[in-house]
């Protein structure tokens, strides 16, 4: 059982580690980034996804978060309180609690679901 026990923390662990760049893209220089290396004032930006990564900004009354392109332009504006990365053209985006889905390219709720949380599967 103790066994048992270790090879599932093993994997457990490792498996945080690989998650986060499953859906990043390996380019020359490692991890596929914003184009030119610019600069980008966000407070979080995260991994590109169907060609998008979703950034964020952190305040202490709200969070502001949206999606900007390889070229580092806004395509979807900071609006939402959390999203997620899009999969097969949606992205799940939170406001006020209530989580929905957007489209790609589309700053409109698609499926105005008011969910308290959503599920891949």
């Amino acid at each position: 059982m103790k066994k048992n026990h270790k090879a599932f923390i093993t994997v457990f662990i490792i498996f945080c580690f690989v998650a986060p760049v499953a859906n990043a893209q390996i380019s020359s220089s490692g991890v596929d980034s914003v184009k030119e290396n610019k600069y980008l004032p966000y407070d979080d930006v995260g991994f590109f996804n169907e060609g998008l990564a979703e950034f964020c900004n952190y305040d202490e009354k709200q969070n502001a978060c949206g999606f900007l392109d390889r070229n580092g332009e806004v395509l979807i504006p900071a609006q939402y309180e959390s999203v997620t990365y899009f999969y097969e053209g949606l992205a799940g985006v939170s406001v006020d609690g209530k989580w929905g889905y957007i489209k790609t390219g589309v700053a409109k709720w698609l499926f105005n679901l008011n969910m308290t949380r959503l599920r891949y599967q």
